[in-house]
């Protein structure tokens, strides 16, 4: 039951070891929904069409009353009775006990037996057993819910569902939260600023959780800010370490981040601890644009040196974050000299898309288990 945090996949495990621990050939979870005060079949052991969706009032039938007082209720169906949900169904005995945690409660599990001796004491007790880890189970999914919820919020501003188009450029655009999550602690983003140059930011926050999508949000916010003053890479970079240095939580230790500006055929750069992009010239031959300052969050009063380069047509940047370069084979990374390889060998016959869903292919291919998140860009002069 605890497998997945997926609320679905808890609810189904759930009945079936529900089946499987009192040996009932039915079984059905019902959540609690405390607006309605009514009970909603979720999950079932087998094909109920009549079950699903159906709702119980709360306080009404068996297993309203096992809702509503938290009091188990096993035993032999007595002639005539009705034993919601189970009512003719040809049930001879039944089990209900009520899922909670503490105060709050999740719903009622319930169990039936075509047999009047199938479900007694000790099945009733196996039950109850059952439902302690079903509610923490249930406890646990619903606030991994909560946070990719929270999380997707705090990222979808930023984390468009396909490169934008960029009159001059073109982008190509891979982001892969680690586990396929809603978000991660990765920065990227591409945008105009007033004068009409276009700033491409890349960076990565270390540490998971939601935490971590809260950081990467409000970094990427602070510089896409600090750009509308200054198209000065180095001082937006020093400004944003100045406003994050006091701001970072103890589960982020430290953030980096790469921004470019790129102003006619000018590139203007910084680093702040970042893996070095690469600038590609129209010949293969590449550039690595090396760290030029601390990551965010070490020191107060840290530095960011600028560099400028040509970017003429023709020409790519192609920028990464660790989780590229960090996948493991037998303990040997995929390292940024294949980054670079691939960068030379394919960087001007295919198109920034290609390229950057190439990149990410050979990853995976090199490591199908990624241990970060991935967050690739590649821009091209036109």
């Amino acid at each position: 039951m605890t497998a997945s945090l997926d609320l679905d996949v808890v609810y189904r495990s759930i009945v079936e070891q529900a089946a499987v621990v009192t040996g009932a050939p039915a079984a059905v979870l019902l959540r609690l929904d405390v607006v309605t005060a009514t009970l909603r079949a979720v999950a079932d052991t087998g094909d109920r069409p009549r079950l699903a969706g159906r709702r119980f009032a709360v306080g009404e039938g068996t297993v309203g009353v096992v809702a509503e007082t938290g009091a188990s209720h096993g035993g032999p169906v007595a002639e005539g009775e009705r034993c919601e949900p189970w009512t003719g169904e040809g049930v001879g005995s039944c089990a209900h006990v009520p899922i909670g945690l503490g105060p709050r409660g999740y719903g009622v599990l319930s169990v039936a037996h075509p047999d009047a001796h199938g479900l007694g004491p000790e099945q009733l007790e196996r039950l109850e057993s059952l439902g302690r880890p079903a509610a923490a189970a249930i406890a646990n999914a619903l606030e991994f819910q909560h946070e990719r919820r929270i999380a997707g919020a705090l990222t979808r501003g930023f984390i468009p569902d396909a490169p934008p188009e960029l009159e001059g450029f073109s982008l190509g655009l891979v982001y892969e939260p680690v586990g396929h999550e809603v978000s991660g602690g990765d920065i990227f983003g591409a945008w105009r600023l007033p004068s009409g140059a276009l700033a491409v930011l890349v960076g990565d926050v270390s540490g998971k959780g939601l935490e971590v999508a809260a950081v990467s949000a409000m970094v990427r916010f602070f510089v896409e800010a600090r750009t509308w003053d200054s198209d000065c890479p180095a001082t937006v970079l020093t400004q944003t370490n100045r406003i994050l240095r006091r701001r970072l939580p103890g589960a982020v230790a430290l953030v980096t981040a790469f921004l470019a500006i790129v102003d006619g055929d000018v590139l203007r750069y910084a680093n702040a601890g970042h893996v070095p992009p690469l600038l590609a010239s129209a010949d293969g031959s590449l550039i690595e644009l090396a760290t030029t300052g601390l990551p965010f969050g070490v020191e107060d009063d840290a530095a960011y040196e600028g560099q400028e380069l040509r970017f003429g047509a023709g020409e790519l940047l192609f920028a990464c974050t660790d989780g590229l370069i960090e996948g493991r084979r037998g303990g040997e990374l995929f390292g940024q000299v294949r980054v670079r390889e691939l960068v030379a060998e394919h960087g001007a016959a295919l198109s920034t898309q290609e390229l950057v869903e190439l990149a990410y292919a050979r990853a995976l291919s090199w490591a199908p288990q990624l241990g970060d998140d991935v967050a690739i860009i590649a821009l091209r002069r036109r």
